[in-house]
């Protein structure tokens, strides 16, 4: 069994404030985009998951090997096997969900393989913030600190070029560093996603990503990279999450095409949001 696992990029990201949980309130629209890993399921007689390139030291660290183990205790087959082999193109600390998306991945491919249909809403909230998004997508209002997830009926009609510095950024670390003190009410971003697609002003006023004001200062080249999507075409530039990827959406493939040639020392993909 072989299985896509998406990347996503989020279209504004306003982050509301800190919970008593010591999780934070957001607010997001994720989109799945056709850029992402692959993911092999086959008969095993243990749980055996293995990762091209690595990203955790030791595999029990790895959210598809947790998603796997929690997922058979949930429907009490804690015994059974399978041989997991993840592809990985979404590097790690960009911001685009790649392990969350391997989780929630691989709970719905060994729900098929074990042929098991439990609920497993909950337990994807507990693997991680985005793991629920991936559950549902592929475009989503998301809310909470990730766990709210409303469906949005809409056709993006955009070409998106991904620009991938050589950065790793740790989301624990960007949230430390927002130094958010008071809450903030929602922009309903979701409400204002329709107007966007009539006039793509209202992506640029409205869709801000609130990490982009403590992250650029560290790496200055993400703040370039943004300016130079814009001078390259693109209609809207943003980072990712809490980075490091950045992205622009274009009109034409042909007009994405020509502004790649302007990122020859960063990895970039041309991609579409999922449908």
């Amino acid at each position: 069994m072989k299985l896509r696992s998406p990347a996503k990029i989020n279209l504004g990201l306003n982050v509301l404030g800190r919970r008593d949980d010591g999780f934070h309130d957001l607010e997001s629209i994720f989109v799945a985009v056709d850029f992402g890993d692959e993911i092999t399921i086959e008969p095993g007689r243990s749980l055996d998951v293995v990762c091209t390139p690595p990203v955790t030291g030791s595999v029990t660290d790895n959210l598809v090997y947790q998603a796997a183990d929690r997922y058979r205790t949930l429907i009490g087959r804690e015994h059974e096997g399978a041989k997991i082999t993840v592809t990985k193109r979404i590097p790690t600390g960009a911001g685009l969900g790649g392990g969350s998306s391997n989780a929630a991945t691989v709970l719905l491919g060994l729900q098929e393989r074990w042929g098991t249909h439990a609920d497993v809403s909950s337990l994807a909230a507990t693997l991680g913030s985005d793991v629920p998004f991936f559950l549902n997508g592929p475009v989503a209002y998301v809310t909470g600190r990730g766990e709210y997830i409303s469906p949005l009926d809409v056709k993006l009609p955009w070409i998106i070029l991904l620009v991938l510095p050589d950065i790793h950024i740790s989301t624990v670390d960007a949230f430390s560093t927002l130094g958010i003190t008071e809450r903030r009410g929602a922009m309903r971003l979701d409400k204002l996603l329709p107007h966007a697609l009539d006039n793509k002003g209202v992506l640029r006023e409205h869709f801000i990503n609130d990490f982009e004001r403590m992250i650029f200062p560290q790496h200055p080249v993400l703040s370039t990279i943004k300016t130079q999507l814009v001078e390259q075409g693109a209609f809207y530039a943003s980072m990712s999450g809490s980075g490091s990827a950045m992205y622009g959406l274009f009109t034409s493939v042909d007009i994405a095409e020509q502004a790649r040639s302007a990122f020859p020392g960063h990895s970039t993909y041309i991609c579409r949001p999922l449908v």
